[in-house]
């Protein structure tokens, strides 16, 4: 999605207790891309 040629606007994760380590992941992609918060 980053790499489009228009801007993202929103993309909304939700987590609801997996335990696939989703919060970590979308936190590690966070730091190393500063467009997402």
């Amino acid at each position: 999605m980053l790499n489009q040629s228009s801007p993202v606007d929103e993309i909304i994760v939700v987590d609801d207790a997996s335990d696939d380590q989703t919060v970590k992941v979308v936190r590690d992609f966070a730091t190393n891309h500063p467009q997402i918060r």
